[in-house]
């Protein structure tokens, strides 16, 4: 006797199968940033506004206030008319008070309500480095986005990207989601 499989919405119909019996099936799937931002509202991207900064300038850092990781998934940099470095930064030391130009997480599901528990300033001025995980070199006007699957900032601690050269204009976006 075989297995009947039906239907989960009680319609009565039967799995399609192939001719070596094999169950004919879709699928869909769903990377971890856009069901976490569709389930639960908490995939966030902040952005510092474009300015020129000098050698050593923090583009834009990003602290986890929150007691949830947040899971940082991306960077985008765009460069202005000076070719230059940037290092993307982990800091695990909360010893400092960050300062600069206060940048709002955008929540990447417009249907929610939820805030970033995260602190963030472009043109952060307080900091004085951490673990660089990644590092990009950028010509004259020109953009990179840097894969950082993986990326996991907890509490109290920070990510960050720093110009290493002075740079006439440069801004920074770091896409990630709570969880």
């Amino acid at each position: 006797m075989g297995l009947d499989i039906t239907d989960a919405l009680g319609r009565g119909n039967g799995m399609g199968v192939d001719g070596d019996n094999r169950a004919l099936t879709s699928a869909v799937s769903r990377g971890a940033v856009e069901d976490i931002s569709q389930v639960n509202g908490l995939a966030f991207a902040w952005t510092s506004v474009p300015f020129a900064g000098g050698a050593g300038d923090t583009v834009l850092l990003i602290q986890n206030t929150g007691d949830r990781n947040l899971h940082v998934t991306e960077v985008i940099i765009n460069n202005g008319a000076i070719a230059s470095r940037y290092d993307v930064i982990l800091i695990t030391v909360d010893d400092f008070t960050a300062a600069g130009t206060a940048v709002v997480g955008v929540n990447l599901n417009n249907s929610s309500a939820n805030v970033a528990e995260a602190s963030a300033f472009a043109d952060e001025t307080a900091n004085t480095g951490g673990n660089a995980i990644a590092t990009a070199f950028l010509p004259v006007d020109s953009d990179k986005t840097i894969n950082l699957l993986g990326t996991v900032v907890s509490k109290n601690t920070y990510i960050a990207v720093d110009a290493t050269e002075a740079v006439s204009e440069m801004s920074v976006t770091i896409k990630g989601y709570f969880k």
